[in-house]
């Protein structure tokens, strides 16, 4: 079984409220999955920096070999591969977004879900994640209303301020666009930067990052319309989200 291992050090246990708390439950469940698949826990003496517990999900106890693995700490955890690099059937969620099919840099091939979709006959961009009905009130009537999912409202905000910064042409730094185009990645797999970092799918002579954040806001949409009425002589205003 090809999966990634996790390290909390300076802990005895762990349990699902200490993996929400410390940012590590969607590698085992959450956004679109409707359930996590399982973990399993292992308390180590000497991991990667000191004692603390191994988690591994699924159903079959960790298998940690000091140093004969490759791990990376990331700001609350450290991650490590557990035997083979997963690829990306391994951490695929249950529930996942459409999108494009992108060649990242471990070679293999990834879902880049398509968050938000230009609308060429509003022209503006709508959100293309999963929604529900809702009753708000305008001048004190009710009315249907349709939100994004609360589980995908943070992704949804997430492709938003990416959507802002491009059409804004504000510059993102480079720590902010590797955290958003694996934030992306994250909707449709269980991985983070921490895995993002130890896969090598951030290949900078390809540009994926780039090319990630563009597929997920549906950009190159939005540009080649943007093209074609520069085309027509006809003056293009700022893109604008809808609701």
């Amino acid at each position: 079984m090809r999966r990634f291992i996790y390290y909390f050090p300076g802990v005895s246990g762990m349990n699902d409220t200490m993996l929400r708390d410390r940012g590590a439950w969607d590698r085992f469940g959450g956004i679109g999955d409707k359930a996590n698949a399982g973990y399993q826990i292992m308390a180590v003496r000497d991991g990667p920096a000191g004692g603390g517990v191994i988690v591994a999900p699924g159903q079959n106890e960790p298998a940690f070999r000091p140093g004969d693995q490759q791990w990376i700490e990331g700001p609350k955890f450290w991650v490590g591969i557990e035997d083979l690099a997963p690829c990306p059937e391994d951490l695929v969620r249950v529930e996942g977004i459409e999108g494009y099919d992108v060649t990242l840099g471990d070679g293999c091939v990834w879902r880049v879900p398509r968050v938000l979709r230009w609308d060429p006959h509003r022209l503006s961009a709508v959100s293309n994640l999963p929604r529900v009905k809702t009753i708000t009130t305008v001048n004190g009537k009710f009315q249907i209303d349709f939100k994004v999912r609360p589980q995908y409202q943070a992704a949804d905000a997430m492709a938003r301020g990416i959507f802002e910064a491009f059409a804004e042409e504000r510059v993102m730094t480079e720590a902010d666009r590797f955290r958003a185009a694996a934030g992306i990645l994250a909707i449709n797999y269980r991985i983070g930067i921490e895995e993002a970092s130890l896969l090598g799918l951030i290949d900078m002579e390809a540009d994926t990052e780039m090319r990630i954040l563009h597929l997920a806001i549906d950009y190159p949409a939005y540009q080649a319309q943007a093209a074609e009425f520069a085309v027509m002589g006809v003056q293009y205003s700022e893109p604008r989200i809808e609701d």
